[in-house]
């Protein structure tokens, strides 16, 4: 049987690269990652256009709600990876965001808006844009089950038509966001697992976990709370279903059980903002409030036994929340305070 892997990705852009949600006067503002939701995207729409036959897509384009398109992927013949990535839980990958370092260069580009019917400039619209120039490394990581490591070779050349023809982020129309891919690291999930284990069991009871991707405080489905009183108990249960969840999802041993642990105190800060994705199985944009990376939770535990351990690496590695499957919700535990 084969193992759960994780496919590691480094690449370098060769067109410049814009995302941005924040636009101050004539000047957007850019962001030194790539939304896990974004990758997935590209990487379905390429695997859509490649894998399935033209007659498919007729049929499948008449299919409007989301539940008829999954299960129009999942009842497909053919052994294309469409069928499992619309398929249930226990096979879905996972995904990371997509990182720039974080002293990499900006530069400005300007963008000149044209009036379509009178062919001129349109009024009031130049702007300027920063962006990641060309020739900038970044990396992100898609987390395979076992089901699904007979289809890599399939999602490796994605990932290359998205680079070569396609690209990410905003202003993909006129040629940004390309990028090519420098490599491609294999790992298993449990060892992936382990080596991030190992750091955070020499910490002490009292941590800070720190989000390092957006954790999703309130979308249409739920609301997570914000008092110091109530989020102890979310938290612990958030931790405690996604361990579940993965667990069984990738095959994964444990030590501990994946069981609600109780937290006696926790303090917060958060920075908030709102974030938009576009959803494949509801073919619509899907907003949320969020914390801000860099926001973080002091929390205090009894102990770090190993089911604490178990969750904490989880949630390191696969995030805890909704859309932790398009990256959201990474937690990385430091020393209070820190």
């Amino acid at each position: 049987m084969d193992e759960s892997m994780i496919l590691k990705f480094r690449c370098r852009l060769v067109s410049s690269f814009h995302t941005t949600q924040h636009t101050h006067r004539n000047l957007l503002r850019g962001e030194a990652w790539i939304l896990g939701s974004s990758l997935r995207g590209v990487i379905l729409g390429s695997l859509i256009q490649t894998c399935c036959s033209e007659k498919y897509l007729k049929e499948l384009i008449t299919r409007k709600l989301p539940v008829d398109i999954q299960a129009y992927h999942r009842s497909c013949s053919e052994d294309c990876p469409l069928r499992d990535f619309a398929g249930e839980r226990d096979w879905l990958p996972v995904f990371s965001f997509g990182f720039f370092p974080v002293d990499c260069p900006r530069r400005m580009r300007y963008r000149i808006g044209v009036n379509r019917e009178l062919r001129t400039v349109a009024t009031g619209n130049l702007a300027s844009v920063e962006v990641v120039p060309e020739g900038t490394e970044f990396n992100f990581a898609i987390t395979l089950p076992r089901s699904g490591s007979r289809h890599r070779g399939q999602i490796e050349r994605a990932v290359c038509d998205v680079g070569r023809c396609v690209g990410l982020g905003r202003y993909k129309s006129v040629g940004m966001g390309r990028f090519e891919v420098a490599g491609v690291e294999e790992v298993s999930v449990a060892s992936e697992l382990a080596t991030v284990r190992s750091f955070t069991s020499g910490l002490s009871a009292n941590l800070r976990l720190r989000f390092v991707t957006h954790f999703v405080l309130q979308n249409e489905a739920t609301k997570f709370p914000t008092d110091s009183y109530s989020i102890r108990w979310a938290l612990a249960e958030a931790l405690a279903s996604r361990t579940s969840e993965i667990k069984e999802r990738f095959g994964l041993p444990f030590v501990g059980v994946a069981s609600n642990i109780p937290i006696p105190a926790c303090r917060i800060s958060f920075r908030p903002d709102y974030v938009s994705r576009h959803s494949f199985e509801e073919g619509r944009r899907k907003n949320a409030l969020v914390a801000l990376p860099g926001s973080w939770l002091d929390v205090s535990f009894g102990s770090l036994d190993e089911a604490l351990l178990d969750q904490l690496a989880i949630a390191q590695l696969f995030g805890v929340g909704p859309w932790a499957d398009a990256g959201f919700g990474r937690l990385r535990p430091e020393p209070a305070g820190g």
